[in-house]
């Protein structure tokens, strides 16, 4: 997936949420090294997020999914209630069906492995932040995994069948959708505008009866429109 470049001076602010100083402490220092990147404050369990985000003007939320105290679920699924324009970025050590479910649950706009170098983190930053999705490979590797798993509820020809309901265009959409592409990147592949980007993922939601991004990713990549070793 490629991610948008920074195209303005200001730079945007990241919380960052992590429960082990030196993961965070280094993190932040990492951040910072970009010119577009600042790290205000960091906070070492999901309570001082919100407190912190509720507070202070962010532009983004990277959070840790295992800490102690207030679940990261929980506390993302307040923070959109409150600040739903806060795009959430989560981080794990690894990844299974019942995190990815509740990720999707909160409306994450980003899954990363721990495992990740820190460049992929400054690149899922900046798509978020754009607009954009981001799913790490162990994420999207789950998804695509599942087509092929003949106990899902879902069948692949189930999944073609609710395929057939969209026009080329919304699946054109769908497929960059799977890649991570913000709407601006969408709009400029497909030469039409912004908002019309936005009238067919809409529509497209609608038709499939799935309500956010990380959810069309992921049926994007179930269905093979958007398969790992596709060129961003």
């Amino acid at each position: 997936m490629t991610p948008a470049e920074p195209t303005a001076t200001t730079k945007t602010r990241v919380l960052l949420v992590d429960d082990h100083v030196i993961v965070r402490d280094s993190l932040a220092r990492r951040l910072e090294d970009e010119a577009d990147l600042e790290v205000p404050a960091t906070a070492g369990n999901a309570d001082e997020g919100i407190a912190l985000a509720q507070a202070n003007g962010f532009d983004v939320l990277v959070m840790d999914i295992n800490m102690p105290g207030m679940s990261c679920f929980e506390a993302a699924k307040r923070l959109q209630e409150s600040h739903p324009d806060l795009p959430v970025l989560f981080l794990s050590a690894y990844w299974n069906d019942a995190f990815i479910q509740q990720a999707m649950g909160v409306g994450a706009c980003g899954l990363l492995s721990k495992s990740d170098e820190p460049e992929i983190l400054i690149d899922a930053i900046r798509s978020v932040v754009d607009g954009g999705i981001y799913l790490s490979e162990e994420v999207r590797g789950r998804f695509e995994s599942e087509s092929a798993d003949g106990d899902r509820p879902e069948q692949p020809e189930t999944l073609k069948t609710r395929l057939s309901t969209l026009t080329p265009r919304e699946v054109d959409v769908l497929r960059w959708v799977g890649m991570g592409q913000s709407r601006k990147q969408m709009a400029a592949q497909l030469g039409i505008s912004d908002n019309t980007v936005a009238v067919h993922t809409n529509r497209i939601m609608k038709k499939l009866d799935i309500h956010d991004r990380v959810g069309l990713a992921r049926f994007a990549i179930k269905i093979g429109l958007s398969p790992l070793d596709e060129p961003a």
